[in-house]
C-alpha cells in the first residue's frame, strides 16, 4: 500500500491519468515529479499519530561498536515531529541528539552539540520510485543524493546514491521495516567501502 502526505491529497487526485491528461501537459510533469511514500504495513499509521512521550529503546551495532539509543517523541515543532535520543536507556538531562522528521518518517535535520545537520526537502527515507534531495552537513557544504527505493512485501529496499559530476555513485543500500505507528523498527544497510549498521528496536516503554 501507498500512503501520500495529507497535506497533498488534493494533489494526488489531480494527479490520476484521466485528470492528468485532461489538465495538461505542465500538470503530467508535475505529477510526474511528485515521490510517493510507502509504509509496507497494511493500515500503517503515520507518526503523525503517536502522542508526545512516546518512547523506545534501540539498538545500533557495526564493526566493533555496539550502542542503546532512547528515542523520545517530543511533539510538533516548526510543522515536523522533533525526538530527542539518548544514550543508555537514561532520558535524564540534555539529549544526545535531537531529530526533526516529516509525517512520514523522512529525517529532515538533526542537531548534535551544538551542529545542525540537514537534508532538503527531506532524506527520501521510505519514499517509493526516485527522490531526489540535497545534503548539508555542519559545515555547510552541500552534496545532491538520489535514493530509489522499492517495497518488497513488508521490507523497504533502497539504493543511495551520491550525484558527481552528472554521475551517480552508489553509496549505501540497505532495507528496513516499519510498525504500524510509522516507527522504523528494523534497518540494516552495507556502505561501498565495506561498512555495516545495523538498528533494531528491542523494546518500547
Amino acid at each position: 500500500m501507498t500512503y501520500h502526505p495529507p497535506a497533498m491529497t488534493w494533489f494526488r487526485r489531480l494527479c490520476t491519468p484521466a485528470l492528468a491528461v485532461a489538465a495538461s501537459a505542465l500538470l503530467l510533469q508535475a505529477c510526474a515529479s511528485q515521490p510517493a511514500y510507502g509504509t509496507g504495513v497494511p493500515n500503517a499509521q503515520s507518526i503523525t499519530d503517536i502522542t508526545p512521550g512516546f518512547s523506545y529503546l534501540q539498538e545500533i551495532s557495526g564493526p566493533g561498536v555496539t550502542r542503546d539509543v532512547v528515542w523520545v517523541f517530543n511533539g510538533r515543532d516548526e510543522n515536523l515531529y522533533r525526538w530527542d535520543l539518548y544514550f543508555k536507556r537514561n532520558s535524564d538531562g540534555a539529549p544526545w541528539k535531537t531529530v526533526w522528521l516529516n509525517e512520514k518518517g523522512a529525517m529532515v535535520r538533526y542537531e548534535k552539540a551544538g551542529n545542525t545537520v540537514s537534508w532538503t526537502p527531506h532524506d527520501c527515507f521510505r519514499v517509493v520510485g526516485e527522490c531526489n534531495f540535497q545534503y548539508t552537513d555542519a559545515y555547510g557544504f552541500k552534496n545532491s543524493y538520489v535514493r530509489q527505493g522499492e517495497f518488497n512485501g513488508d521490507t523497504w529496499h533502497y539504493d543511495l546514491f551520491l550525484i558527481e559530476d552528472d554521475k551517480r555513485l552508489l553509496v549505501t543500500n540497505g532495507m528496513a521495516k516499519f510498525n504500524r505507528e510509522g516507527v522504523e523498527i528494523f534497518h540494516e544497510y552495507h556502505t561501498s567501502n565495506n561498512g555495516y549498521q545495523l538498528s533494531e528496536v528491542k523494546r518500547f516503554f
